[in-house]
């Protein structure tokens, strides 16, 4: 079976290779601090629970996308390519 990374590398239309950022650094200034807070919280369970809580706050502009993270959300994490990061929703 592929693992994650190795997908990502396959589908990604950049040069660089995909790396999945654990325990996200409070010094990665790109990302905005909510986001680190997030991002910093080691278990899974608990990142998932901040990040719906977080969508409250937008949930009257994005409805379909906070419907369907209230049902779906598994996992969130941080992932860069290159010198960019991306929010890797899962």
């Amino acid at each position: 079976m592929i693992d994650k990374i190795d997908f990502l590398n396959k589908y990604t239309l950049n040069e660089h290779q995909v790396e999945i950022l654990t325990g996200v650094d409070s010094n990665v200034q790109e990302l905005p601090k909510l986001w680190q807070d997030i991002l910093a919280i080691s278990e899974r369970q608990e990142r998932v629970k901040q990040v719906l809580h977080w969508q409250q706050k937008v949930g009257k502009y994005l409805i379909n996308t906070t419907s369907y993270l209230s049902e779906y959300l598994y996992d969130v994490e941080v992932m860069k390519i290159g010198q960019d990061f991306y929010l890797l929703i899962q």
